[in-house]
């Protein structure tokens, strides 16, 4: 059996990397929203309305063809 102080240190070092990467998800989903909040703005005021899910009116799909 591991020693109580080892366990007490691998579960803090677990919990320290779940709070840092936790952060930086939060932060990079909110940046990713108040893009496409911007981008839905755009399209609004040049009379587009845009799917929130699919960005149909914002981009369109472009067939693209490799011979």
């Amino acid at each position: 059996m591991p020693a109580p102080a080892a366990t007490a240190a691998a579960v803090a070092l677990q919990q320290l990397q779940r709070h840092a990467l936790g952060g930086f998800l939060t932060n990079a989903r909110q940046h990713a929203e108040g893009i496409d909040q911007l981008a839905n703005q755009g399209a609004e005021a040049h009379g587009e309305k845009s799917d929130k899910k699919t960005r149909r009116g914002l981009y369109p799909r472009v067939a693209v063809s490799v011979n």
